[in-house]
């Protein structure tokens, strides 16, 4: 009466003695989390890597904005990071 509900087991065949308990399925979940975890590392890490070149910018541009640099000198070094950007 009760052991289908609570514990019996049988109402997921997914989950109870079904696919993740054999070896592949432990091996997919496994494999499905390692890639998700990757995933988030690179996209984390590609969002440090831009936020670090912006502030070079943003630093050459205040720069240029106090007369520190030229025009000239202002183009070429942010080409310079440009570049180092791709």
């Amino acid at each position: 009466m009760f052991s289908r509900g609570f514990g019996g087991g049988n109402h997921c065949p997914w989950l109870y003695g079904g696919f993740f308990h054999s070896g592949w399925g432990l091996l997919m979940m496994a494999g499905i989390l390692l890639a998700a975890g990757i995933l988030i590392f690179l996209i984390w890490k590609n969002h440090q890597k831009k936020e670090r070149s912006n502030g070079a910018l943003d630093q050459l541009k205040i720069r240029y904005a106090n007369s520190e640099i030229n025009e000239e000198e202002y183009r070429q070094k942010k080409q310079v990071l440009e570049n180092k950007s791709l």
